[in-house]
């Protein structure tokens, strides 16, 4: 690779770190509940037991559990660095890492191909994010598991077409590393490895004891299914079916998303036009799990629009994956497109003529032009195509559906609240809604309820809203709560231990 093809591969990924941070340059902090969550369960995993009580708890969304591989990476971040001060640089940099990661197997699959690796990783930068679908904006277990998916999917075709074991067994140790990081993503792409093994059925038939070994996945996995969620063997299968139909109401927003919020028009233009140059081409051999993928991902969207039901895994993470599939196809369209441009001027200019009528006479003019003349229209028309294009693909790219936007569960002035709170003896903590996701990421208190998560959220609706004094102190006996932090002064028997601009902490009688 040249000095030239580094440095833009280099400016390439600056650009892709800012595109994904600009929300968190007037935020400084997590941007999602989700976000937060995790936070608090890697930091529990530094006290082991108090992890697994967290989880068997009867109140806890027990399901979290399985991204314990995700929680353990943060964790270990947390021991060299403030994860609530570094989370905010996490998702620009991981979105960083699975560029190079898109690039390294589109220059792989490309025979060595720079500018559709660098292209890829421009569509991969455009995928959109927002509050429902989440995405590169958020650093969660499903983007923290994007390079290892491109990999995975890599090495598994790659080792089929060119017959090499080692990058079969090189697919087989990511998927196990990825189980109890982010299950769904295996189990997303189960059917799409079974179609491309079937495709390879000579190789597979011929090395059946490698392709076997290929079971000891969902073995491991619903081993460590039982061991999370503290099952029987014989609750196992039932267990495990009945979770992975997720139906309509399994996410907290579900909403018909429209195609556009999570990718442009441009790409998916280009995504077709890729797609039928590589039939048009016959390269369905290197490229038949980027053909294959977004076609499954459709078919998995549609059917449960039409059932309400999805089964391996969530609607929402299907539009997800169904748009990682997209960027090397894109990437594949908009290279041909170019092409067609340089051709189509280089065509037009060496053979400009025009017919002009003068007093009933014909007049045939040729326009020569001289060859750096036809070098600087070609290159010139196609500048302007690609510098469009690339206009297009991220012209919307911060616009969000108005029910989607951006939220900051957190203020300034909520953070120094807690940083106060965490210098106080341990105590449950009544907090509100968005300031429970916080409470012991920031304080290490444990919050009586975290939305979405864990807790009783009717609890908190109560005390802070429908609740009078004497249904305040039941709440606190009941949950055994030392610490209140409250927006508004409460007219109750408490006594403030800490007030600043916006909130009052109270040590609760009890």
């Amino acid at each position: 690779m040249t000095t030239f093809k580094k440095i833009l591969l280099g400016v390439t990924l600056l650009i892709i770190f800012f595109l994904v941070y600009v929300p968190h340059l007037d935020y400084p902090m997590p941007l999602h509940i989700d976000e937060w969550h995790h936070i608090e369960e890697g930091l529990r995993l530094g006290n082991y037991g108090e992890y697994f009580k967290f989880l068997q708890a009867e109140n806890a969304r027990r399901f979290t559990g399985l991204e314990i591989g995700f929680h353990f990476f943060l964790f270990l971040v947390s021991q060299f660095v403030s994860l609530v001060s570094i989370y905010q640089f996490l998702p620009a940099l991981w979105a960083c890492l699975s560029a190079l990661v898109i690039f390294y197997v589109t220059y792989k699959i490309t025979d060595g191909s720079f500018y559709l690796g660098l292209l890829s990783m421009v569509f991969f930068a455009s995928i959109k994010s927002n509050v429902n679908i989440t995405g590169l904006w958020f650093f969660t277990p499903l983007t923290f598991s994007i390079p290892f998916i491109y990999l995975f999917l890599y090495f598994f075709t790659e080792g089929l077409s060119q017959r090499k074991n080692k990058y079969i067994l090189y697919s087989l140790l990511i998927m196990t590393f990825l189980l109890p990081v982010h299950s769904i993503s295996f189990l997303f792409f189960a059917p799409v490895l079974f179609f491309i093994l079937l495709f390879n059925y000579p190789y597979v038939a011929k090395n059946y004891k490698l392709i076997f070994s290929f079971l000891l996945l969902p073995l491991i996995g619903l081993a460590f299914y039982k061991f999370i969620l503290d099952l029987s063997w014989a609750e196992v299968p039932l267990h495990a079916f009945e979770q992975l139909q997720f139906k309509y109401g399994w996410g907290v927003l579900e909403v018909e998303n429209s195609f556009l919020e999570i990718y442009s028009l441009a790409g998916y233009l280009f995504a077709i036009i890729g797609g039928f140059c590589l039939i048009y081409f016959k390269q369905l051999n290197k490229f038949l799990l980027f053909l294959i993928w977004p076609l499954y991902a459709l078919l998995l969207i549609y059917l449960y629009r039409l059932t309400g039901i999805s089964f391996l895994s969530p609607y929402q993470r299907n539009l997800y994956y169904f748009a990682l599939g997209l960027p090397v196809l894109s990437a594949v369209g908009f290279y041909f497109s170019s092409i067609g441009v340089w051709h189509f001027w280089e065509k037009f200019i060496s053979n400009k003529k025009e017919t002009l009528s003068d007093d009933k006479r014909l007049i045939r003019v040729s326009f020569n032009f001289s060859h750096w003349q036809k070098e600087a229209i070609k290159y010139t028309a196609t500048i302007l195509f690609g510098a469009t294009s690339i206009f297009l693909t991220f012209n919307n790219y911060y616009h969000l559906p108005a029910d989607l936007e951006l939220y900051h569960p957190i203020t300034k002035e909520d953070y120094e609240t807690l940083q106060y709170l965490s210098s106080l003896p341990a105590g449950n903590v009544m907090a509100t809604t968005f300031v429970s996701t916080a409470v012991y990421p920031i304080a290490r208190k444990n919050p009586v309820a975290q939305p979405v998560f864990y807790g009783n959220m009717s609890d908190i609706l109560d005390f802070y809203i429908k609740g009078d004094c004497q249904k305040k102190e039941e709440l606190i006996e009941q949950l055994a709560i030392k610490y209140v932090i409250s927006p508004e002064p409460l007219e109750c028997n408490f006594k403030v231990i800490h007030s600043d601009k916006k909130n009052i902490i109270y040590e609760a009688t009890q």
